[in-house]
Parts: C-alpha cells; structure tokens; sequence
C-alpha cells in the first residue's frame, strides 16, 4: 500500500466545501451577525461573536430560542475571570452601565464587556442573568462541543475567544458544522514541533529517535528513522519509504499483553524497517492516555494530521506499509494529502 503525501498544508480531499463555509461564517462574525451552528441529529444553536454582537443579533438569539444567552470562554478568558473547571456553573451581570441585568440591552452590554480583556471578575455581579460556560483549552481539537466550536469560530476571525451561544433550531442563517471547523484547523495549523533528536540501537539497527511536542496538549510523539528518509530530492517515481504509524499502547508495548498483538506489530514494524535499510516508526503519544490495540481509532482526524505532519517533517512524501500493517485512520491506498 502506497500513500501520497502532497503539499505543506495535510489534509484529505474533499476539505474545501467546509474551508468555504468556514469563510463565509466568519465573515458573518465579523459583522456582528448570529450564524448556526449543527451538531449533526442533535441539532444545534446561534453563535455570535460576544465583542461584536449588536442589539439586533441579539433579540434575534433570544426571540428564537427560550430567550437564555450564555457565553462561551475560552480557557484562558476563563481562567481571568475566576470560572473554573471544578466549580459550580456560573453567571454574571456587568455592573457599569446595567440596571436588573435582565433586559436584553443589560444582557448584551455584559455579554460585550466579558469580550473586553479590560474587565475583571470585580467588574461583573455573581451569579446574574448570562450564563457562562468554559471552553477547552485547545478548542475542539480537544473537545467537539459547541463552546469550543463557538470560541474557535470567533478566534479564527480574528475576534477574542468569546462566543454568545442560543440553543435553537436551524432559522436559515448561514450555517456550519463542528466537523467543520475541526476539518479547518486541522488544515490550516501546524499541530507539531520538532524538539531534539539522539541516536537509539536497536536489534534492527541504528534509529534515530526524533523528538516532537503537540502544539496543542504538550504531549510528546517519536519518529523512529532508519537511513535516508528525506525524499524532497528524489523524483516523483523514487521508491516510497517504509513508514508505520503505531499508537501508544502501555499494556501491549511494555509489558507484552497477550490481549492485544500491539508489541508484536510494533517489533514486526521495526524489523521490516530494520532489513529493508530505510524506513520511518512514527510512535503517537497521547495526552488522553494510551489508545487501545496500538492503532489510532477510527475517525481519529487530529492523530492522522499529526502523523503526516511529523512525515513531512522529516521530508517523506511518499510511504508504504510494512507488511500487515494497519494506516492510522484516514490513510487509504493512493490516498492524496494537500
């Protein structure tokens, strides 16, 4: 099995009806405009950007839904204001400018001044009449719920982390989705950063161990490298390098559980890497704890782009699959990455 690696920015075929959609909605946040968020069959809610949201977006949130705002934070707005993850949920009124902070105009201005990083907890009254929720740090590259979307919407249109969300229906506003905004991150950031590298013989041969750190949860990945990898000096028809990604698996690696074969594909890996003189074990660590079986689970986007990205760190282009070797998810025959 061969798979192409094409381009600087990795991702599968297909992203570009969503990176339009993206662009459209974040058009419309700029503007001070509500826009939908879905949640596939769950349904979903308005978000609007909280610094820009006008009088009229927000009668329009409320009119349409129970007439509840919350405000989406992200961790590090959060953090300033005091609203931790261990603690009751909370609500807040700002205190200039506002009366019983139950009108929509009282609720708007605090929805505003908690977009405003000249506030502090001391500006606002606790609890009050806007809700407040706390996004995950990392957005939904960590965490696929609407507080997280919302926040990551409004950062990527170049606002603050801090959303106003309604839950409603559809109402026909320009509409996205939470796998869209993953699928554009994704896309669009460098998920890893390389760290150091040190050579480590093996019974197969002399790796190099090189070193990469998460730009989002700090965990820490391994490319185990074997010859010449680099391939951005070789022509289209050079022979592809043998590549197998393996997801951490502490039961099956270290201590050779006879539950799973994760230490038997991981030593068969690095023995065929081992004869044929040339090849790349990427192993993936992850900050959630070891993934069962040694394989990234299905559907396992942000795993399959870290992935990549460490390949093309590291100059392959083009890669095949030690034999019974599973891809990471996302990785098909002649599959092409842009």
């Amino acid at each position: 099995m061969t798979v192409e690696l094409d381009g600087t920015c990795l991702r599968p075929e297909g992203l570009a009806g969503g990176s339009r959609a993206i662009e459209t909605v974040l058009t419309e946040l700029r503007r001070g405009r509500a826009v939908y968020l879905r949640d596939g069959e769950r349904g979903g809610c308005f978000v609007a950007a909280a610094r820009e949201i006008t009088a009229t977006t927000a009668e329009l949130m409320s009119r349409s839904t129970t007439g509840m705002l919350c405000v989406a934070l992200s961790a590090e707005r959060a953090g300033e204001l005091g609203v931790h993850p261990s603690a009751a949920p909370a609500s807040a009124d700002v205190k200039a400018g506002t009366t019983s902070g139950m009108s929509l105009g009282d609720r708007v201005r605090t929805v505003r001044a908690l977009a405003d990083p000249a506030t502090g907890a001391a500006d606002f009254s606790w609890p009050g009449h806007v809700f407040l929720l706390r996004a995950h740090s990392g957005g939904v590259l960590r965490r696929a719920g609407s507080a997280e979307a919302a926040v990551d919407l409004c950062r990527l249109a170049g606002l603050p982390g801090v959303a106003a969300l309604a839950d409603a229906a559809d109402a026909g506003l320009v509409s996205v989705t939470h796998d869209d905004v993953l699928d554009h991150r994704l896309a669009a950031e460098q998920l890893v950063r390389r760290e150091a590298a040190a050579r480590i013989p093996t019974e197969h041969g002399q790796f190099t161990a090189v070193g990469y750190r998460s730009l989002i949860d700090d965990s820490e990945h391994v490319a185990l490298v074997l010859g010449d990898v680099d391939q951005r000096a070789e022509s289209a028809t050079a022979a592809p390098v043998l590549t197998h990604v393996h997801v951490e698996c502490l039961t099956g690696d270290v201590f050779g559980s006879a539950r799973c074969d994760c230490s038997r594909r991981l030593r068969q890996a690095m023995a065929q890497v081992g004869a044929a003189g040339r090849g790349v074990v990427v192993y993936l660590r992850s900050s959630e704890g070891p993934a069962p079986h040694g394989e990234a689970p299905a559907g396992d986007r942000l795993g399959t782009v870290v992935s990549s990205q460490i390949l093309r760190d590291l100059g392959v282009s083009r890669t095949e699959l030690p034999t019974d070797g599973v891809p990471p998810a996302g990785f098909a025959p002649h599959h092409s990455f842009r």
